[in-house]
């Protein structure tokens, strides 16, 4: 789905207060229950998102492009809105980040090959 952010959207959950969050490349978005815009963040290269229990959500995604060498594929937590912004109009930044693995990506003639190199923890 294309916005009017210059993002491509990849993923959209709808959160425990009524509201959607919606992610992509480069962007997260959330909108309330009625579609009014309450806050944007890019630089976020995300594939996927899911509403947590907290009321939080979860965001799932990779840092660098199809034909880069290394690839990042992370997991990131953010809190509930209103534990970062009492009036929920301020993007929010993860309060946990791990990077899952760094994909190596080789291209071989027509072939794309991707091997997992490493885990750890941010």
């Amino acid at each position: 789905m294309q916005s009017g952010f210059g993002a491509l959207f990849r993923s959209i959950a709808q959160l425990a207060d009524g509201g959607y969050i919606a992610v992509g490349n480069p962007a997260l978005v959330k909108v309330d229950s009625s579609g009014n815009l309450r806050w944007n963040s890019t630089g976020y290269n995300a594939y996927s998102v899911s509403a947590s229990q907290d009321g939080g959500f979860v965001v799932a995604g990779g840092l660098g492009d199809l034909l880069s060498p290394n690839q990042e594929i992370w997991v990131a937590k953010f809190a509930p809105e209103s534990a970062f912004s009492p009036d929920g109009t301020s993007p929010p930044s993860p309060t946990a980040w791990v990077v899952v693995a760094v994909a190596v990506v080789s291209v071989v003639g027509i072939g794309l090959f991707v091997t997992l190199k490493k885990v750890s923890l941010r």
